[in-house]
C-alpha cells in the first residue's frame, strides 16, 4: 500500500512542496519546509542534511496518494461517519514527534514499518509494524520511535455543515 520508497518520492515531489504539504518536526513542533527554504531547489539540496540530523518528516495530503491509501481512508469514513485525512510520518530511531498534545478528533496511527511507542498520561503502548492504535479525541498523547519508523496518521474531521457558524448571511 505505502512504503519507504513511496515516502521518499513524496518528500522530493515538487507538487507536495508547492502545496506546502511537507513538514519537518523539530523540538516537538512542526514547520512547513517552505517557511524554512525559499525555494524547492534549496529544500532538495539541504534534504540530505536534515536526514543526517535525523529530522522527523511529516507529509500531509496522502489520503489521495494511491488506491490502497484511498481504500484505507474510506474504511475510516465508514467507521467514523466523517471525512478523514491522512498524514505520513518518517521518524528516526530514538526520536519523538510532537510533545504531549491532543487532537480535536479521533486518530488512528498505523505503523507500516518499525516500532513506535504511543505515550499517554498514565501508560505507554508499543505499536509494531503492521499494527494500529486508535486514539480518542482530546486524549493527551505523544509518539516516540524505537526504530526507524514509517507510519500513517488517519484522523477524522467535521463535515462542512457541522463546523460552519450561522452568521445570518442569506443569498
Amino acid at each position: 500500500m505505502f512504503d519507504k520508497n513511496d515516502f521518499q518520492k513524496l518528500i522530493v515531489n515538487p507538487d507536495f512542496y508547492n502545496k506546502e504539504l511537507i513538514y519537518f518536526i523539530q523540538d516537538g513542533k512542526d514547520s512547513i519546509v517552505n517557511s524554512i527554504y525559499n525555494s524547492y531547489t534549496n529544500y532538495v539540496a539541504d534534504l540530505p542534511n536534515a536526514i543526517e540530523k535525523k529530522t522527523c518528516i511529516k507529509v500531509q495530503g496522502v489520503e489521495n496518494y494511491n488506491v490502497g491509501i484511498m481504500e484505507l481512508c474510506h474504511e475510516f469514513v465508514q467507521i467514523w461517519q466523517r471525512c478523514v485525512d491522512c498524514h505520513a510520518y518518517w521518524g528516526f530511531a530514538g526520536t519523538g514527534s510532537f510533545d504531549m498534545h491532543t487532537d480535536p478528533n479521533e486518530v488512528c496511527i498505523l505503523v507500516l514499518q518499525g516500532l513506535k511507542e504511543i505515550h499517554f498520561e498514565d501508560t505507554m503502548v508499543p505499536v509494531p509494524g503492521g499494527e494500529r492504535i486508535f486514539i480518542p479525541a482530546n486524549k493527551p498523547h505523544r509518539a516516540f520511535n524505537l526504530d526507524n519508523t514509517l507510519s500513517l496518521s488517519i484522523s477524522s474531521y467535521p463535515l462542512g455543515h457541522e463546523s460552519s457558524p450561522d452568521l445570518g448571511i442569506k443569498l
